[in-house]
């Protein structure tokens, strides 16, 4: 894994946007959000959670913590975020 933040936070949405993307080529059903290495509280809470492919994980509503302006169907969730998708 490369520490450097700024190429860990650039290299990992594209990973998971290619992982959803492969996913939904090949007809898997839903995906599973996993938290890796050092994971914040937020992230903590997330590990496990699944949704049907192609569902976002969260939504611009304001009501999260983070407060996402835009839909949220993969990783990463703030800068540093090292969670992945799985498929379930």
């Amino acid at each position: 894994m490369i520490a450097v933040d700024g190429v860990r936070s650039i290299r990992y949405p594209h990973s998971n946007a290619a992982a959803l993307m492969t996913f939904t080529i090949f007809a898997i059903a839903a995906v599973t959000w996993a938290a890796l290495g050092e994971t914040c509280p937020y992230c903590a809470a997330m590990d496990g959670r699944s949704v049907s492919t192609g569902t976002n994980f969260f939504r611009p509503d304001g009501a999260e913590p983070l407060g996402f302006r835009t839909d949220i169907q993969h990783p990463p969730i703030h800068g540093g975020c090292d969670c992945q998708i799985v498929p379930s």
